[in-house]
């Protein structure tokens, strides 16, 4: 885990934020970790309730920018540090004392904008992972060759490798997954 950035999910307020609120609405992608039994427990402490809203990924900044547009945010949004450089959704700041005294300083630097942090690190890292069927593959591929090579083993129908093509970030990890690129003088490797 790199602890100089956070690559993982954040926690963003927004100006609509207030810490004592009987009622906090926060969004989040549909792709997110489970983060039910973190709210749970910030509601049993502080008796604030959690009115949760999920989108698709590809949808989260639209809509959040379009909110913003119209002064309709939610308090709160868990979103990925990339996010911070939208200066349209007018973060709120993020008061020191909310930090876990663990937290890595430099990690929490990297969650400042224009001077102010404006995000709790919640989950760092970056988490892209390369899943296989096991009732499908006995064994995962090790190279770009041993895949292709199982395709014949596969019923009629069934696909090797599935993500959003829309969202490049999933993909280009992959095309180094083994350690060389897929193409090789632009024939498969």
């Amino acid at each position: 885990m790199n602890k100089s950035r956070c690559l993982g999910f954040i926690l963003l307020l927004t100006s609509h934020f207030t810490l004592y609120s009987e009622e906090l609405t926060v969004a989040f992608t549909q792709e997110t970790y489970d983060l039910t039994s973190m709210f749970n427990r910030f509601s049993k402490q502080t008796g604030t309730q959690i009115r949760i809203a999920t989108l698709g990924s590809e949808d989260l900044k639209v809509e959040l920018l379009q909110r913003a547009g119209e002064n309709m945010l939610p308090d709160a949004i868990v979103v990925p540090a990339d996010y911070i450089g939208l200066e349209e959704i007018k973060y709120s700041p993020i008061p020191a004392s909310l930090n876990h005294p663990d937290t890595n300083k430099s990690l929490i630097n990297g969650l400042k904008f224009e001077g102010r942090q404006v995000a709790i690190p919640i989950i760092a890292g970056n988490h892209l992972v390369l899943y296989f069927n096991k009732t499908h593959i006995a064994d995962p591929a090790k190279e770009w060759r041993e895949l292709i090579e199982q395709r014949s083993i596969l019923t009629t129908g069934t696909s090797l490798i599935g993500w959003s093509y829309n969202e490049m970030y999933w993909f280009l990890p992959f095309l180094t997954a083994f350690g060389e690129p897929p193409l090789v003088n632009q024939k498969s490797n």
